[in-house]
């Protein structure tokens, strides 16, 4: 039997900032609620951050969370109980060898900051300036190219900031095929 709603809980989590599906989510148990307030206190505080082009143009040194309980954080959209961490694995790769590797549609022919990728820029950015933490991008061999199947925000912005390396989530069986490709892919 499905459980009800608690419409006062509900009402609640939204009071306290969380969008209505992400609050739904909570009540039912299946997100965390302080980590998601903060999370989405966080996009919310980013907003008003990058409207400030002095901090748009600041320099940052990503920082990556690697809980393998918040891997499911690198596919947008996806839940805890969607990915099971045990079957990814974190790689180390030179940016150039991965810039170089991938597939068309998984590169950037603008700057992080244009209005196309502004907002989810802005958070990732917002994170960084602060110090906090994000889940490495998910990365995957495609007919002998690399595609970003999550992350590709903080793939480029990273790039855009000067990162020389950085770590990439991979799916442990296509791990041997995504070395082939980037023969320089090297546990951190």
């Amino acid at each position: 039997m499905q459980r009800m709603t608690n419409v006062e809980n509900l009402n609640r989590l939204i009071g306290r900032g969380l969008p209505t599906t992400v609050a739904m989510e909570v009540d039912a148990g299946r997100l965390d609620e302080e980590f998601e307030v903060a999370l989405w206190t966080t996009r919310r505080e980013a907003e008003g951050w990058a409207k400030d082009a002095a901090n748009r143009s600041a320099t940052f040194k990503p920082v990556w969370d690697f809980d393998p309980s918040r891997f499911y954080l690198a596919l947008d959209g996806e839940k805890p109980d969607t990915i099971d961490a045990a079957t990814l694995t974190v790689v180390e790769v030179p940016v150039g060898e991965l810039h170089g590797a991938l597939q068309h549609g998984s590169g950037r022919d603008e700057d992080p900051w244009s209005k196309r990728y502004w907002s989810k820029t802005a958070v990732i950015a917002y994170r960084w300036a602060l110090g906090l933490a994000v889940t490495p991008p998910l990365i995957r061999p495609w007919k002998g190219e690399i595609v970003i199947a999550g992350g590709m925000h903080r793939l480029h912005l990273a790039r855009h900031y000067g990162a020389q390396s950085m770590p990439v989530l991979v799916w442990r069986d296509e791990l041997e095929e995504v070395v082939r490709i980037l023969p320089s892919a090297r546990a951190p």
